[in-house]
């Protein structure tokens, strides 16, 4: 099992896990509009805009699988950042390409995959059925260090209180025989 509080990285894992040739078709149409050296920067800022459109979430799973894919290979650095309406907000990576991905890595990965259930939960409710000897592994977002720390990978964001709530649930697990590892 692997949970993650971010729905489009959730439906990404499922749709390289149940569609991976649908989303192979859509993000060679990333690349097929953003080719152009008059487009690309224009292309990535239209796709970046679509979760602040209504109806976001009823566009088919494997369009918004491939515009998290194609966002994540054109914006700044890679970065994952929403603000805190939800909205995907790293700016353009200044390159033309659209966004390089091998088709053939993503139907291996699916292969692979068949067998993992992918959660969009909070932590707590992820590992409320782990038993004793299981392995959980928790890679939490930082703790902020300042007011201004970036922590938002969700628009709910990850606060000192749910650092607090993690290590109480790690504890838990730990007391119970569950073997954990938490990274940060």
């Amino acid at each position: 099992t692997i949970s993650d509080l971010n729905p489009e990285l959730t439906n990404l894992y499922n749709v390289v896990k149940k569609y991976p040739d649908l989303l192979i078709k859509e993000l060679k149409k990333h690349q097929q509009m953003c080719c152009c050296i008059n487009t690309a920067e224009d292309w990535y800022y239209e796709v970046r805009a679509w979760d602040r459109e209504p109806g976001f979430w009823d566009r088919p799973e494997e369009e918004i699988a491939a515009r998290t894919v194609y966002l994540n290979k054109t914006c700044f650095n890679g970065l994952y950042r929403v603000n805190s309406k939800g909205e995907f907000n790293v700016p353009f990576n200044g390159k033309l390409s659209g966004g390089s991905f091998h088709a053939e890595h993503l139907r291996e990965v699916s292969k692979q995959i068949q067998n993992i259930e992918f959660r969009c939960t909070d932590f707590a409710k992820a590992v409320h059925d782990a038993l004793p000897g299981d392995f959980v592994f928790i890679d939490s977002p930082y703790a902020p260090l300042t007011p201004t720390s970036f922590v938002d990978y969700t628009k709910e964001g990850f606060a000192y209180e749910d650092h607090v709530r993690l290590a109480g649930v790690f504890k838990e697990l730990t007391d119970s025989g569950v073997k954990c590892m938490l990274t940060n």
